[in-house]
């Protein structure tokens, strides 16, 4: 999937899943390109205040799409793991949280302009503490703005997107890469994340593979095996596999489904 939001409407064509349909109405594509520009990459909002709103808007409008999207640039803005997942899960107009303050009071007022349109006052003042007349406009704008974005891309089934559920937030993008090494007669798979440092399980022999977890609502992380390398080859499967542990290289593969199961009661469950 083409990372949308951040193209250009020079460069888009129809193959960019949210361009194609704006691209059957030129003007108005040409004025989304516009005001969002503005919005993303040239407004004094903080960066990790600017993708909650916008996340919380996609969380509110049950926009898969916009939150698919979005998660990755607001981890890249400076948004947690923790806070993440309070986007996600926290009830509309709650007012505890583990975000900070500004945060917040941001998720508060996004609350609001999404669900009932009017802000009120005690909400307005709390996000004013924090920014300038300036800043307040612009959260304004971004919030508006990615309400009427999701619309669109929810009423028109963008991507295919329209039914589907708010993705729990993953950790590096809900990737582990594994490498394995010896310890006497034992092998150890060793993972590692840019999120934590790395743990070193005992295993079966593994010449390579690939773990993958997304985390439940509760933080717990749900691990599965998605690739593993044979002879140089990525093998995609829909089941666990791994290489005899006489020859790496044969061609001979067996399920692991039960291996697999003892290997991850020994990974840690919360996130690192």
């Amino acid at each position: 999937m083409e990372f949308c939001p951040y193209y250009s409407l020079s460069t888009a064509t129809q193959s960019h899943t949210c361009y194609g349909s704006r691209l059957n109405a030129p003007l108005i594509a040409s004025g989304w390109d516009t005001i969002f520009s503005v919005i993303r990459g040239n407004n004094s909002l903080p960066g990790d205040m600017r993708e909650l709103l916008i996340l919380r808007v996609a969380v509110l409008n049950e926009a898969a799409y916009e939150w698919i999207q979005h998660e990755p640039v607001g981890r890249s803005a400076g948004l947690t793991q923790d806070q993440l997942l309070a986007i996600r899960f926290t009830p509309a107009f709650a007012t505890n949280s583990n975000l900070t303050e500004p945060l917040l009071a941001a998720m508060l007022f996004a609350d609001y302009l999404t669900k009932t349109v009017r802000v009120p006052q005690d909400v307005f003042d709390e996000l004013a503490k924090h920014l300038t007349d300036q800043q307040i406009v612009e959260a304004t704008a971004t919030a508006g703005a990615y309400n009427f974005g999701s619309r669109l891309l929810v009423a028109l089934d963008v991507d295919g997107k329209m039914d589907a559920a708010i993705p729990v937030p993953s950790v590096s993008s809900g990737g582990f890469r594994g490498s394995s090494r010896r310890a006497g007669s034992q092998t150890f798979l060793r993972l590692s994340t840019s999120h934590g440092p790395p743990a070193a399980v005992p295993f079966d022999t593994v010449f390579a593979m690939r773990l993958m977890y997304t985390l439940d609502e509760n933080g717990n992380r749900v691990y599965t095996l998605k690739k593993v390398i044979d002879s140089g080859k990525i093998t995609k499967s829909a089941h666990a596999a791994r290489l005899s542990p006489d020859d790496k290289f044969s061609r001979h593969r067996v399920t692991i489904k039960k291996r697999f199961g003892v290997l991850l009661t020994q990974l840690p469950s919360k996130p690192m």
